[in-house]
């Protein structure tokens, strides 16, 4: 997914930058204030939605209030099914806690290159950065046991513990909302860089597809998976889709 990423990037740089030098038909002189968008985010460790609402300081210039929530996975995390029955469920072997990344940030936008023609496209560059809290949530399997006759125990829910679970007693990773009691909260911070892409006709309304570059830093590493090393820097890749309006 990195690198369908960066052809991605590559290749809505190389293909604006060849029209947009030109001088645009027509300015946008209209006194819009505000906007508000979101979406959707496809990142490179998994997904989540975005929020912003942008004020505008001068027609080029607009300041940023963003809320972004993505999940975040670990590169180990590989999903398999237990042998132990042949009914059992889908887990990830050796996963402690799974992981939301909730991000505050304050950031400007800068609009490079107005669009040319009605159908054209307005391409602009943004900045942000701050606070970005991860919640881990412990995850819960269903464990069985073998009893003296030889047949299985029935599911009982237990937080993963990597002593004491292990493939001959996984029946499956337990539904539901088992765990959310015990989320742990751990602070960092963020910063990311964007290149949007504007194409809609009425200026009224903002869609358009954003791609670029987060980056999520954490003064301890997070607990996300046993048997390997966890990290405390997540560099990510990500391309929004983005819809919302405009206010005077």
């Amino acid at each position: 997914m990195k690198s369908l990423l960066l052809i991605v990037i590559c290749i809505l740089l190389f293909s604006s930058s060849g029209v947009a030098q030109l001088p645009a038909k027509e300015k946008n002189q209209v006194g819009y204030k505000n906007e508000v968008y979101g979406g959707f985010d496809l990142h490179t460790a998994g997904l989540g939605g975005t929020l912003t609402y942008a004020k505008f300081i001068t027609y080029k210039q607009r300041r940023l209030f963003t809320l972004d929530v993505v999940n975040m996975k670990h590169p180990k995390e590989v999903k398999i099914r237990s042998y132990v029955d042949q009914n059992s469920k889908d887990f990830v072997f050796g996963k402690l806690n799974g992981v939301l990344i909730t991000r505050l940030g304050y950031g400007k936008k800068f609009l490079k290159y107005e669009k040319l023609r009605e159908k054209g496209v307005n391409i602009s560059w943004h900045v942000t950065g701050g606070l970005s809290l991860a919640f881990l949530k412990p995850v819960y399997l269903d464990v069985v046991n073998i009893l003296p006759d030889g047949t299985l125990s029935s599911p009982k829910q237990e937080a993963y513990n990597p002593e004491k679970h292990h493939l001959s007693n996984i029946y499956g990773k337990s539904r539901g909302i088992l765990g959310l009691a015990e989320t742990k909260v751990k602070p960092g911070g963020f910063v990311k860089f964007g290149i949007e892409f504007e194409y809609n006709d009425n200026r009224e309304y903002v869609k358009a597809i954003e791609t670029g570059f987060a980056l999520d830093v954490y003064p301890q590493r997070l607990p996300i998976m046993a048997f390997t090393e966890n990290k405390f820097l997540y560099p990510t890749l990500y391309i929004n889709v983005l819809i919302g309006q405009r206010f005077f």
